[in-house]
């Protein structure tokens, strides 16, 4: 069994090969991927897979550039519906 709670939205990044959350990167990094994190909450506050029920997970993949985080590739994962509709939402 997986350790994915299936009522919340799941952002997870992956920093110069190191995965983490908001809340376990390293101090510098914490306020940037927080608000990276909160911004993504609020843009797919809500969504779910009409027929499971599961909102998706976001994986984020980067580097660090000095302090600051570089440029960021993301992915959603989840139903194709859901996958469009978290396009949409976050303007792709």
């Amino acid at each position: 069994m997986d350790d994915y709670d299936y009522d919340q939205l799941s952002v997870d990044f992956k920093i110069d090969g190191v995965r983490m959350t908001a809340g376990t990167a390293p101090a510098a990094l914490r306020p940037q991927l927080a608000a990276i994190e909160d911004d993504l909450r609020r843009k797919l506050a809500g969504l779910k897979d009409a027929k499971t029920g599961r909102p998706p997970k976001v994986q984020m993949e980067g580097k660090v550039e000095g302090t600051k985080v570089g440029s960021l590739n993301f992915a959603v994962v989840g139903s194709k519906e859901v996958i469009e509709e978290a396009q949409k939402r976050m303007g792709g």
